[in-house]
């Protein structure tokens, strides 16, 4: 997509709302579930620089430590398990409140408590509280399990997304070259090694050619680059006649991308969000 300045998307309290119909935003439709009666998931994908950082619900929680260590296991690189990747979180984060072993006040990154806070909220953290659940202070510590308050990727009262923390910052550097409305259709592979990527621009094809190649477009884009590319399962790939570069057949498949399970009730009086989400509230 291209880069926006636009207010909406850098007020916190403007993610959910005006979003449905934004340019700045790119609609999937799952295929047909057998699990919800044959209903198809909308699935939308950030359509600007900054990514799904610039349209999130800003929430800022790290993966568990097994997960990054599961990625040691697989790899057999020691830079992709907890201790490492735990390390870069802490250059990165400004954190407005924490400074421990776990959380870092030098970086780019703003990380803030929440500005409001409902009565109904606390009260549901008090009552997990009585059902057995520990209250947990800090979810990025290594151990998320409890309840509690989240804090977010804002400051000073501004969405911080990863434009305005990691890429403005840097935009003189001569190394850096940005390629807006730009979307990469497969990467070029020589000698089963990734050379570059191929794009298209207002109808034109372009090649790029670099030392490494960081495929990094989410959990439905990735794996669709991937199997442009002639990697996936090969029986799929000579169904559309491309070029098989590596059989592996679990690309593409079992797609996880931010399950969560939405509960909207509403609050007696004194108890919800006081028209806090209408008007200049």
């Amino acid at each position: 997509g291209s880069k926006t300045n636009s207010l909406l998307l850098s007020m916190p309290a403007g993610w959910i709302r005006g979003l449905e119909n934004s340019p700045h935003l790119r609609f999937y439709k799952s295929i047909k579930q057998a699990q919800l009666n044959g209903r198809q998931h909308d699935i939308a994908q950030a359509k600007t620089l900054g990514g799904g950082s610039k349209i999130n619900g800003m929430v800022y929680m790290r993966g568990k430590p097994s997960d990054y260590d599961s990625w040691q296991e697989e790899t057999g690189d020691i830079n992709w398990n907890w201790n490492s990747i735990l390390k870069n979180f802490i250059r990165l984060e400004n954190n407005e409140r924490i400074k421990n072993d776990y959380h870092g006040n030098k970086g780019n990154l703003k990380v803030s408590d929440p500005g409001y806070v409902a009565k109904g909220s606390n009260l549901y953290i008090k009552t997990m509280q009585e059902l057995g659940l520990p209250y947990n202070s800090d979810f990025n510590d290594g151990d998320q399990y409890g309840v509690g308050l989240m804090q977010y990727t804002i400051g000073d009262g501004k969405r911080c997304d990863t434009v305005s923390a990691l890429i403005n910052p840097i935009l003189n550097n001569k190394n850096l070259k940005i390629k807006l409305n730009t979307l990469v259709s497969k990467i070029i592979i020589k000698n089963k090694k990734a050379i570059g990527v191929e794009t298209i621009c207002k109808g034109k094809s372009e090649n790029f050619f670099g030392k490494e190649i960081i495929l990094t477009a989410g959990a439905l884009i990735t794996p669709k680059i991937l199997m442009h590319s002639g990697i996936g399962d090969e029986v799929q790939l000579k169904k559309f006649d491309i070029k098989v570069n590596e059989n592996l057949p679990g690309v593409g498949k079992n797609l996880q991308d931010h399950h969560e399970v939405p509960f909207i009730a509403r609050a007696k009086p004194g108890y919800g969000y006081f028209k806090q989400n209408k008007g200049l509230r």
